[in-house]
């Protein structure tokens, strides 16, 4: 967000300009009277996201090799998805861990046969996680 400042608001040698638009009519829709820009806070958080996703899909890429290992995390999926605080650490994991809850808040187990799932503590059930259209 702050490049997008500098850019919108900054002026030459540290003289600032005045703000004629604010930034939440900036990140509005054109269609709404907006300029269409895209907020940073928002893609940071989806970029974030999508890597934690990318890591819950499986894989032995090395990434999440060099991940499990360098910050201690467990091997199975599901017990990663039960992972309660994890370390700090670089940039990029930071961004990861901090934003992990979107996918925790709308995954949900299959119970299947029951003993890998945690009645109490797992998000198993499917009622509420339905997002209608």
């Amino acid at each position: 967000m702050d490049i997008f400042k500098k850019f919108l608001w900054g002026g030459v040698q540290q003289i600032r300009k005045w703000a004629l638009v604010s930034w939440q009519r900036m990140t509005k829709k054109k269609l709404d009277g907006g300029l269409g820009l895209r907020d940073p806070y928002i893609l940071n958080q989806t970029m974030g996201d999508k890597i934690w996703w990318r890591w819950m899909s499986g894989g032995i890429d090395l990434w999440k090799q060099m991940w499990m290992r360098k910050y201690n995390m467990p091997e199975r999926i599901k017990d990663i998805l039960r992972y309660q605080d994890p370390p700090k650490g670089s940039v990029m994991w930071n961004l990861v861990a901090r934003n992990r809850h979107l996918i925790k808040q709308h995954a949900f187990w299959e119970i299947r046969n029951g003993k890998t799932t945690g009645f109490w503590t797992d998000s198993w059930q499917q009622i509420g996680k339905i997002i209608e259209k």
